[in-house]
């Protein structure tokens, strides 16, 4: 009888997914990130309740990773206001693709209904 062949470390391996880098992604896609934003604007209703309503101006800073890393609303009538707090609440949770690159800041026009 003959004796079974050992072939060298055939155990089975665990393969795991490839860790995705900056370099193979897309770069920043500000329509998408305003289509984000467009979303986020459509929510906008509760923070009438804070008593400032109508159009405002928001900075919000994209990360690579296709969070919301800043915003900042720097002018009247919402600079510093609770109605302000409110409205960088509902645009902090905005997302798109991840991208290669830096941080990328958008302005955007929202407005807060009556």
């Amino acid at each position: 009888a003959t004796a079974p062949v050992k072939t060298a470390d055939t155990a089975p391996t665990a393969t795991t997914a490839p860790t995705p880098t900056h370099a193979a992604e897309p770069t920043f896609n500000a329509s998408a990130a305003r289509a984000a934003l467009a979303e986020k604007n459509a929510i906008l209703a509760s923070c009438k309740q804070h008593g400032v309503t109508g159009p405002g101006t928001i900075q919000v800073t994209f990360s690579p990773e296709g969070t919301v890393s800043g915003t900042n609303i720097p002018g009247p009538p919402y600079a510093g206001t609770p109605a302000a707090s409110c409205v960088i609440s509902r645009f902090r949770t905005a997302k798109i693709a991840a991208f290669s690159g830096s941080p990328q800041t958008i302005s955007y026009t929202f407005n807060v209904p009556k």
